[in-house]
C-alpha cells in the first residue's frame, strides 16, 4: 500500500500528513530489514511499510513528536538523554492520536 492510498483510507494518518507537511517534512512508507517500525533523518520521516493502520499512526505520530520536540537535537539515538527522548515522543503521539480521534468522532 502507498502513502497516497493509506490517507486516502485513514482521515487521521492524512491529519498527520497534512500537519508534517506544513512543518516541511517528507512522510515515505519504506521496508526496513530491521525491526524499526519509524525513524527520522533530516527533514525525512520514514515509516515501516507493511504496518497495520494503527501501528502507522502511532509510529507517525510518535516521529512527528520528535520532529517537533527534538529536531534541535541532532541524532538523539546515542544521546545520554534517549530514554528521556522517546518517553516524551511516546507521551506526545498519545495526546496527539487522543485529540485526532476526538476531532474525527465530531466530524
Amino acid at each position: 500500500m502507498s502513502l497516497c492510498e493509506v490517507v486516502e483510507k485513514d482521515s487521521v494518518i492524512a491529519e498527520l500528513v497534512e500537519l508534517g507537511s506544513r512543518k516541511g517534512l517528507e512522510i515515505i512508507l519504506k521496508p526496513f530489514k530491521s525491526r524499526t517500525r519509524g525513524l527520522m533523518v533530516g527533514k525525512t520521516i520514514a515509516i515501516r511499510k507493511g504496518l497495520s493502520i494503527e501501528e502507522m499512526r502511532y509510529t507517525l505520530a510518535h516521529e512527528m513528536a520528535h520532529a517537533y520536540l527534538h529536531s534541535d537535537k541532532g541524532n538523539t539515538i546515542f544521546s545520554e538523554k534517549h530514554i528521556e527522548y522517546e518517553e516524551q515522543a511516546d507521551r506526545v503521539a498519545m495526546l496527539l492520536l487522543d485529540l485526532l480521534e476526538k476531532k474525527k468522532a465530531i466530524n
